[in-house]
């Protein structure tokens, strides 16, 4: 165990340099036009949102977009972290920067950590997570102030906690699980269905599973971990919010907006829509009532929105995540190579890791792929399918990327440091 701690911190430091190294190249570390940018990219009003708030929480306003008002739009877990490293620092660009790569760097030592736990080979772990710190779409996250850098470390360490927990009877590991699950929740809502799939798979005979009491450990420290933020919603707006309320803002996107892939990107019902969307923007409707104007477009179309629109943000959600986003510092290729590139990266390095996801899918099926692997497929699918049927943002892959380096069919039987060899225990 101490020869992983030394590996662990190891990675942690060589990653950090890593994003540092990748800073020196941007064009510049402020802002853009005052947006909460490192690089050239567009500005992002997500970006902004949540430096805002990190902003607002170090100077002791709370959680809250304008200092006064509480604010329950965003999820939390993201700028109140942030926040409390401008308290511990300063708030500045540069800060949420050093942030964004110091929580990288714990996510690639964590994933190094997994990858010991399920192929149990050093070497290859090792190769699999100096890829992922040198990866160029999850490199560009860290030059935004966007939450996707934290979803990887929680996802990474809920995963971790939860092989360990379904390769043992320990109590603590699965409680350990079930609240790291709730702050990954509460980083983005999505996720909330994994500690239920641990849970239910409890019930499943046959299988390496949770026992009932790990079962129960976990989802009671789950809620656990969401109660102390569901009550200060409560208090402050009178009504069950679990993580945020973001309802109606996702409606607005999903009924005004298209995917480049679809051939309805020019329908001239989604021009109608954000004509709608700015009138009742300026009229001061409440959630309920945007419900109301904005469900009749989707009911008028229902092939489109609950069929066409989820196929291609399938399809949409595959796509490496440097779309605009790397190619803007100066070890750039020239503008008019980055689509090649982009669909040479996709197609060759990509697709590859979704044809295992699906075989491995397919042996899910045919009752040959045990947990933890039959786990992670099952939640990569619901975690896709829930973000398909919303709004499909090739970043919201990022932080689920270890998953689908923890499914390549390998068979490594080697001795760990002071553990079972992963094929001891039938997690193939």
């Amino acid at each position: 165990m101490r020869k992983l701690t030394k590996y662990f911190t190891a990675i942690a430091v060589y990653t950090f340099a890593v994003c540092i190294l990748y800073q020196r190249f941007l064009p510049h570390t402020l802002s853009v036009n005052g947006k909460a940018e490192y690089s050239d990219s567009a500005n992002n009003p997500d970006s902004d949102d949540y430096y805002t708030l990190a902003a607002n929480v170090a100077a002791g306003n709370g959680f809250s977009a304008d200092g006064k008002t509480p604010s329950v739009l965003r999820p939390p877990m993201f700028p109140l972290m942030l926040g409390v490293w401008f308290k511990l620092s300063e708030t500045s660009y540069d800060s949420a920067y050093y942030y964004q790569a110091f929580v990288y760097s714990l996510t690639c030592a964590a994933a190094f950590l997994l990858f010991m736990e399920i192929f149990g080979a050093l070497r290859f772990s090792l190769l699999l997570t100096a890829w992922l710190a040198i990866l160029p779409p999850h490199l560009a996250r860290i030059t935004h102030s966007l939450l996707e850098p934290t979803m990887a470390l929680f996802t990474t360490l809920s995963i971790l906690l939860s092989v360990r927990a379904l390769r043992s009877n320990k109590l603590a590991t699965a409680a350990l699980a079930g609240a790291s699950w709730g702050v990954l929740t509460l980083s983005k809502f999505p996720s909330w269905i994994g500690p239920v799939l641990l849970a239910a798979g409890s019930f499943i005979p046959g299988t390496v599973r949770l026992s009932r009491k790990q079962a129960g450990a976990l989802m009671l420290m789950f809620a656990v971990t969401l109660t102390p933020w569901a009550i200060r919603n409560y208090r402050h707006f009178h009504k069950l919010i679990l993580v945020n309320a973001q309802g109606a803002c996702m409606l607005e996107l999903f009924t005004a907006n298209t995917y480049k892939l679809s051939p309805h990107s020019e329908d001239p019902k989604f021009g109608e829509a954000r004509t709608l969307i700015k009138e009742m923007n300026a009229q001061g409707l409440s959630d309920s009532q945007k419900f109301d104007k904005l469900l009749p477009f989707v009911w008028k179309d229902v092939p489109y929105f609950l069929f066409e629109r989820p196929l291609v943000a399938t399809l949409y959600f595959t796509f490496p995540d440097f779309y605009g986003n790397w190619y803007t510092s100066p070890l750039s290729p020239s503008q008019r190579y980055w689509k090649s590139v982009a669909y040479a990266w996709w197609l060759a390095l990509v697709l590859p890791l979704y044809l295992v996801l699906f075989y491995r899918c397919f042996q899910l099926v045919r009752g040959k792929l045990r947990a933890p692997l039959g786990f992670l497929v099952v939640f990569y699918l619901v975690y896709w399918a829930q973000y398909a049927m919303i709004w499909c943002d090739p970043r919201y892959s990022v932080p689920v990327y270890v998953i689908l380096l923890c499914l390549l069919p390998l068979n490594l039987n080697v001795k760990k440091f002071d553990m079972e060899p992963a094929t001891a225990v039938n997690i193939r």
